[in-house]
């Protein structure tokens, strides 16, 4: 089970603000795969490896990917993102940023994401639900680093 935390709330349906992340013991669990999960992500904060988190809608993996940065100790930035709520126009800059006039609404430079995590950690929620054509270069992004 995992706790309810009052910190932790849903943001706009495009994207989340940056929230102060759970502490490891925030995340109260009887199950012993999840023990082994959570013994982990000291570890798993130092790396600078992609982690994939998998499960169910509301088994806790933005709170475990919020534990992670927490513990990551150079306390870089932590962003999130909704991907299922991104269309494909939107979903481009969303991730990648543009530049002032790129397209009608562009009134102004944006970075993306990828650039307010960098050094940090992205967390993108429902990635499976990313449309299609972004999919080959969100790869690309984070094979990069």
């Amino acid at each position: 089970m995992i706790r309810n935390d009052p910190r932790v709330v849903a943001g706009s349906a495009q994207s989340r603000s940056p929230l102060p992340p759970p502490e490891v013991t925030d995340i109260i669990t009887g199950d012993a795969h999840l023990q082994q999960i959570l013994a982990a992500l000291p570890m798993w904060a130092e790396s600078d490896l992609p982690i994939l988190l998998t499960g169910e809608p509301g088994t806790g993996k933005e709170l475990v990917a919020r534990a992670i940065c927490a513990l990551n100790p150079r306390r870089q930035p932590c962003q999130s993102i909704n991907c299922a709520a991104l269309t494909e126009s939107l979903a481009g800059s969303e991730l990648f940023g543009h530049l002032r006039g790129a397209f009608t609404d562009a009134h102004s430079n944006r970075p993306g994401k990828f650039r307010l995590a960098h050094g940090g950690t992205l967390f993108l929620d429902e990635v499976e639900e990313l449309p299609l054509s972004i999919q080959p270069k969100l790869l690309r992004a984070v094979e990069q680093g």
